[in-house]
């Protein structure tokens, strides 16, 4: 049977790896800002972490399932090989597919044209996901 979920082998959980990319200067908008550094491997790793007391844990639970099945999505229009922290840090989100993926425009790692085939329209109309 196969496994759906998020491999292991994407998952940024190496503490060093996740201070390396920190230390670089980061992309931000609305809240939300995009760390990332390069990680020699072939593949992007990911994390979704959040500032001290940020909302509840239902709502940063909540987050991270939606940033989780966006990357699923994503992954593989990205340039390969970064390390990506996603840092929420403001109590008042508008979660949006536009939003992660302007992010990563501004990051240079995706093309110009936002390019939404093959992406779940339930995720895409999820512009208006206010988590406060």
């Amino acid at each position: 049977m196969p496994a759906f979920g998020f491999s292991r082998t994407f998952r940024l959980s190496d503490t060093v790896a996740v201070r390396r990319a920190l230390k670089k200067k980061p992309v931000c908008a609305n809240g939300v800002k995009l760390f990332y550094a390069r990680n020699g491997l072939g593949y992007n790793r990911y994390i979704c972490t959040f500032r001290r007391n940020f909302l509840t844990a239902v709502k940063r639970n909540h987050i991270r399932r939606f940033c989780k099945e966006l990357f699923r999505y994503i992954n593989g229009r990205l340039c390969q090989g970064y390390d990506l922290v996603f840092l929420f840090s403001d109590g008042e989100i508008v979660l949006s597919y536009g939003l992660l993926w302007g992010l990563l425009q501004n990051a240079a790692m995706l093309p110009d044209k936002a390019d939404f085939s093959g992406i779940p329209t339930y995720l895409q109309n999820c512009a208006e996901n206010r988590l406060v």
